[in-house]
């Protein structure tokens, strides 16, 4: 009988050895012209729904998480920051701590992923999208310049980096995670869900590469 040690060591070399000849068998394969029938393209999330399973149990599960947030407590840094009254609390940890705002940013692409895969029969994500995207488009009429975010003290932070003070930056988590977030909610809104307001976006994303 073979010692354990000694079968393992014969296993480990020959995956080694099949491994070690892959890319020769890809190389020698690459040589033959590919041509699919269907050639392979992206699909709209839309087009899948899931069936009784794990996954669509998963995605229920999913959809009452997202309804217990408050969509008030995402805008709070954002109308902070534009000198507004907060309609509610903002949530605690990373959203009070110097990355507040980017939650907003999830919820957006969460609201919108769930829209377009077909969880939003009763339309309650799309009350929220609107509701969040129309606050948003205020709030940066307010600011008047353009800028979208809840970065604290953002718009000191802005102008100190635009002068040059770069060692502002330094001293912030991570301003530009922070807007990223928000700027790819806005974006997931509107292919995905089929927001009507691009110009909030826009007007976020020229502000931001102005400064």
């Amino acid at each position: 009988m073979i010692p354990m040690r000694t079968y393992i060591a014969k296993m480990n070399m020959a995956i080694f050895l099949t491994v070690a000849m892959v890319p020769s068998a890809s190389a020698a394969a690459s040589k033959i012209a590919v041509r699919p029938e269907q050639p392979v393209k992206l699909f709209p999330l839309e087009n899948v729904r899931l069936l009784e399973s794990p996954f669509s149990e998963a995605v229920k599960a999913n959809r009452q998480y997202l309804l217990t947030h408050d969509p008030d407590r995402f805008l709070a840094p954002f109308r902070r920051e534009a000198g507004l009254k907060p309609k509610a609390q903002p949530y605690g940890n990373w959203e009070n701590g110097g990355l507040d705002g980017h939650a907003a940013g999830h919820y957006l692409s969460a609201l919108s992923l769930m829209m377009a895969s077909g969880a939003n029969p009763d339309g309650k994500f799309r009350r929220r999208l609107d509701y969040m995207i129309d606050e948003l488009a205020d709030i940066q009429k307010v600011n008047g310049n353009g800028y979208l975010g809840g970065i604290p003290k953002s718009e000191e932070y802005s102008k100190g980096v635009a002068d040059g003070r770069v060692e502002l930056m330094q001293r912030r988590w991570a301003p530009w995670y922070d807007l990223h977030k928000v700027f790819a909610g806005l974006r997931d809104a509107y292919p995905l869900a089929g927001t009507r307001d691009l110009d909030c976006t826009e007007e976020a994303c020229y502000t931001t590469a102005v400064r």
